[in-house]
């Protein structure tokens, strides 16, 4: 896996937009490929990067937890 990989980067390799990838994640595409038929990038490894970005700001820290007002 990419750890680097995000949607940004992943649309700098393809040559397409970060709007047409996450439409090709969001269709549980395995292999993103280019009409030459040659693979780029796994979908995977995008969905994997975002899930960990997203998962860090939906699960509050202590400091901010209700316990803590």
């Amino acid at each position: 896996m990419k750890p680097w990989l995000t949607f940004h980067e992943a649309a700098l390799i393809t040559g397409r937009s970060k709007r047409t990838l996450r439409r090709w994640v969001a269709a549980h595409l395995v292999v993103i490929r280019e009409e030459n038929d040659t693979t780029l990038l796994l979908a995977a490894d995008v969905i994997a990067v975002e899930a960990q970005k997203t998962g860090y700001r939906r699960h509050p820290t202590f400091a901010r937890s209700p316990e803590g007002r």
